[in-house]
Formats: C-alpha cells, structure tokens, sequence
C-alpha cells in the first residue's frame, strides 16, 4: 500500500481522539470536545474575515486562510509524524504555542478568546457571533448514517466533529498528494459544507428527495451567511460545493464521503454496531444495500465499502486511503497523546 495514504489514516485515527477529548464543559447538554472548538474557532474566522473588520491588535496584513490552518495545525499538535510537510507543520504549531507574529497569534487569540469567552456566543451581538451561535446547532446533531446503523456507543459523532474529520483528511492529503487544489479555499468549504443541516437535521438521501434537501439546505446557507458583510462570496463557495463543477468541488466532497466512511469503520473495530442484529429501517432495507448484504458483506463497514468504493476512481489517493482504511485496525494502532486543553468553568446560562 502506498505509504501517503497510510499516514493520512494513521493520521486520522490519531486525531479522531480529538472527538472525545473534552475542551468545554456544558452543565445544560453535550460537552465541547476539542474538536469541535476547532472547528467552531476557525468558523469565527471565516465570519470575521466575511465581515472585513482585522482582530484587535492584529496587522493588517495577517492571512486569515493562514489562521485557520494554523487552527487545524495546533489541534494536531504530536499527531504529524511521518508527514512529509512534517517540518513545515511543527514550525506552524511551535509558533502557535509561543504566540509569535502574523498568523500563530492570530490563531493563538481567536481559540484561547473562544474557550475563554464563549458564553456571549450564547447570547451573540456581533455578526461574528450570530454566526458561530447558529453554527452551535451543528453540536447538537449526530451523524444520522451511524443512528441508522445502530452504533451503541456513550458519544456518537456530532456534525461538527464530522467537519473536523474532514479537515484533518484535508491537511493530510495536502502534506502527502500534489494535487493542483486551492487549499485555502478547500478548508472553507469543508468548515461551512454542513450549515444547511441547521434546516434539514441530517437528514439522507433516503429521507428527503436531493433536489427537496438541496433546496431546504440553500435557502438556511442564504439566509445564515448573507447576515455578514461579505457573506455573498461564501455562498458562492458552497454553492460550488454542491455544484460539483470545479476540482477543488470534486474534492471537497470526496472527503465528506470519505470521512464518514473512516468514521464507520473506526466505530466498526470499537464495537460499536451489531452487525447480526442491524436495525431494520429505510436505509438497511434498501435494496442496493440489502444486495450487498445478501452478496456476503461480513460488517457495516463492509457495506459501506462495496456501496461507496467506486465514487473514489477519479482521484486515486482517495481510492488508496479508502483501501488502507478497510486493513487498518483502529483498535490496535497506536495513539497518541491527546491535545492538552483546559477544562474551563461551566457554562452558565
């Protein structure tokens, strides 16, 4: 197996720790995990740049795209060995840590600013905040595929861990692949892919017809990202997103596919699902899905594998990670050691 991919996947499993390490703690539902304030630090980002309006004592010139890398960068802190852009990354995260000028600072200020100060987001004032409160809901909504699959484990994946899944694949097929992509615009459209779900819950293809849950989903991106300044240039991206149209599209959504894949077969290893006892309901009895079950799929993973593995042909390191992600044992791979993040007061509403 080619060795990129197997980093990207060693990567993943090391950074999915993120998911269940807690940053926040919520006496009134689910706890912030680590993850999830990445993810909602770097949609602040996006929001203040959409607004136009620099960070308090922040240069002019300071690189925004540059802010949510560092962002994603620092959650990865001792989970980059063996990356090729290794060296690149732990300057990133050394200067991140020593809050050095230009980006670092700024990543340094927006996610200490966001641990610290992150009730007013409760009670939001500024477009920057209305924003990342209404992003909050993304917190409360599970990933329906693993509830459809029966996965019985105490914290089931929220939207927004879902997004930080992605954006780590991304980091990591920057370091490894060579492809012509934009990645700073690749990072935002990952971070804001998900908004619409605020409308529509989750819900699949199976729930909702596409044209019915792309029509509900727009109208909730319109009517979230037109709230800022400069939010007409965001909602360009995703509808490219959705489009489908541009490379850097292709590949945006390649990862969503391909993240909730991983995911599976993470939950899969941990025994998380009952494949002999698999709920019965409109995704598990489909026929394309029932096919493939009665075709000899030995697990949910499986079944995702055989259904999915053939949108990957195009690129083909996503077809290699999706391969190394089928032989790999996320129960058995090292991990590394989780990011340390300070439990914080509660919030108090």
């Amino acid at each position: 197996m080619e060795d990129g991919s197997k980093r990207i996947v060693e990567l993943y499993n090391s950074a999915n720790n993120n998911k269940e390490s807690i940053a926040l703690l919520n006496e009134n539902g689910r706890d912030f995990s680590v993850a999830e304030m990445t993810v909602l630090s770097c949609l602040a980002i996006v929001a203040r740049e959409a607004e136009q309006s620099k960070m308090p004592n922040l240069a002019k010139e300071v690189d925004y795209d540059n802010v949510i890398k560092t962002l994603i960068l620092n959650s990865l802190d001792g989970k980059i060995d063996g990356l090729k852009k290794q060296e690149e990354y732990s300057k990133i995260i050394e200067a991140y840590k020593n809050i050095e000028p230009g980006a670092a600072y700024g990543a340094n200020i927006v996610y200490r600013g966001m641990l610290d100060n992150f009730a007013p987001y409760l009670d939001p004032v500024y477009k920057e905040e209305v924003f990342v409160y209404e992003n909050l809901r993304l917190q409360e909504l599970i990933r329906k595929g693993h509830i459809y699959w029966g996965a019985n484990k105490e914290r089931l994946e929220s939207i927004l861990e879902h997004i930080y899944g992605c954006l780590v694949l991304a980091i990591g097929l920057e370091s490894e692949y060579s492809y012509c992509i934009d990645f700073n615009k690749l990072f935002k459209m990952l971070l804001i892919h998900e908004t619409g779900e605020i409308a529509i819950g989750d819900l699949t293809e199976w729930d909702i017809s596409e044209s019915e849950k792309k029509d509900i989903e727009r109208k909730a991106v319109v009517s979230i990202l037109s709230k800022l300044s400069g939010g007409e240039g965001l909602i360009k991206i995703f509808d490219e997103f959705n489009s489908k149209s541009t490379l850097v599209a292709e590949y945006a959504n390649l990862i969503d596919k391909l993240e909730y894949d991983m995911q599976v077969k993470v939950y899969e290893d941990n025994g998380a699902y009952d494949f002999s006892n698999y709920p019965k309901n409109v995704v598990t009895e489909s026929k394309r899905v029932k096919d493939i079950i009665e075709s000899g799929a030995c697990g949910v993973f499986d079944v995702h594998y055989q259904y999915d593995k053939n949108r990957y042909q195009k690129f083909p390191c996503m077809r290699r990670i999706l391969e190394e992600t089928k032989n790999f044992d996320f129960t058995k791979a090292e991990k590394t050691e989780i990011a340390k993040v300070p439990r914080l007061r509660k919030i108090i509403n």
